[in-house]
């Protein structure tokens, strides 16, 4: 019974494929049934937390942002890029 599906599967996929060539290919889990046909456990799940997306989305925004204006004062110090004073009055 597993080597049906595995069969069917790997059909499905050669026909997908051919039909599908420019589309984007998403990871999945494919195996799903043992070779004596039983079904294997769920797969564990990783869930991202409000909190540590905070954690790490905080931090690297901040360094970003310092790198950056660490970079144009660089940039304004050596004159690769001096911005213009002009007065429109």
């Amino acid at each position: 019974m597993a080597t049906k599906f595995r069969q069917l599967a790997v059909s499905m996929k050669k026909t997908l494929t051919a039909r599908n060539v420019n589309s984007q290919i998403i990871p999945k889990r494919t195996m799903i049934y043992t070779e004596t046909g039983g079904i294997l456990a769920a797969p564990k799940i990783h869930p991202f937390g409000f909190i540590p997306v905070l954690m790490t989305f905080f931090p690297f925004l901040y360094a970003g942002a310092t790198i950056g204006k660490e970079f144009a004062a660089w940039m304004e110090e050596n004159e690769i890029f001096v911005p213009d004073d002009d007065d429109d009055d």
